[in-house]
């Protein structure tokens, strides 16, 4: 057997003490100790000393190896929440590169439509300059394109054409056909036809549809500035100047203008803010 430290020694020697006194207490009553029942059974009071001392030392180590197992346990309990909180840190990482990549891919896209709206705006005021123009230049002469090309009957019958369209307006009749503009005109068809193609490089549906949308386009600029038109829907103007209805005339504005009449007037009201403006400043 070790040695027991000085701790041990001390509750050694307690009850080597405890045994002594109840010992002696039995002997001065002349009563037989129920312990030991000779005065020279000191070597049995000392083993039973050592043996109590040993059963302390295994209930000791029970209580260690107890301290120990609990411990161990929550050490493996603080290892698995450590893994879980590194399991959900990266997870959490995950869906925060996740979100940032989405993040840029938002702004990437919205800079890009911002970029692809300001170049389409720009092509639209592009667009609406040229036709703008194209009719000023139009208002002003009517030169003939490419009349060297054609013969002095084709010649006037393109005019006579014209003037019966800018004067008598006779495009503003709902399903115009060729056959009712030869009576007027008291031609025939093929050769009013082939006349608005060479002269115009159009048909005869293209060449009534222009007439028409350049009328609504000079109704929409006084529609805005108030006047006449000013409580006219798209529907009433599209009739008034000849179309079917509203379709119809989104399709013909699109195709001679390039643009919707939405666009074209945002366009032009924009340009008309833009001077005022500049006026104002």
């Amino acid at each position: 057997m070790k040695t027991p430290t000085l701790p041990h020694q001390k509750l050694r020697y307690g009850i080597l003490l405890l045994i002594g006194l109840l010992f002696f207490a039995t002997s001065c009553n002349q009563t037989p100790s129920p312990l030991f029942l000779q005065e020279n059974d000191r070597p049995c009071l000392i083993t039973y000393a050592d043996a109590m001392l040993l059963e302390q030392y295994k209930v000791s180590d029970s209580l260690l190896v107890q301290y120990l197992q609990e411990i161990q346990h929550e050490v493996e309990q603080i290892e698995q929440l450590l893994v879980e909180q590194a399991k959900s840190f990266r997870q959490q990482q995950i869906i925060l590169y996740r979100v940032i990549f989405a993040g840029c891919v938002v702004i990437a896209l919205l800079v890009y439509i911002y970029l692809l709206q300001r170049q389409q705006t720009r092509n639209q005021a592009h667009i609406v300059q040229q036709y703008e123009a194209y009719l000023q230049n139009k208002k002003e002469t009517r030169k003939e394109n490419g009349g060297s090309k054609m013969n002095c009957t084709l010649t006037k019958l393109v005019s006579d054409l014209q003037l019966l369209f800018e004067t008598e307006k006779i495009y503003r009749q709902p399903g115009l056909s060729v056959d009712d503009v030869v009576q007027k005109l008291q031609t025939n068809s093929k050769y009013l036809s082939n006349a608005i193609n060479q002269h115009c490089q159009k048909n005869f549906t293209e060449f009534v549809n222009t007439y028409r949308v350049e009328e609504a386009i000079e109704i929409l600029k006084e529609q805005h500035e108030g006047g006449e038109y000013a409580h006219y829907t798209i529907q009433a103007i599209a009739e008034s100047v000849g179309f079917n209805g509203r379709t119809a005339f989104y399709a013909a504005f699109k195709k001679v203008v390039g643009l919707t009449p939405t666009e074209y007037m945002g366009v032009i009201n924009q340009q008309k803010e833009a001077k005022d403006r500049k006026k104002g400043g």
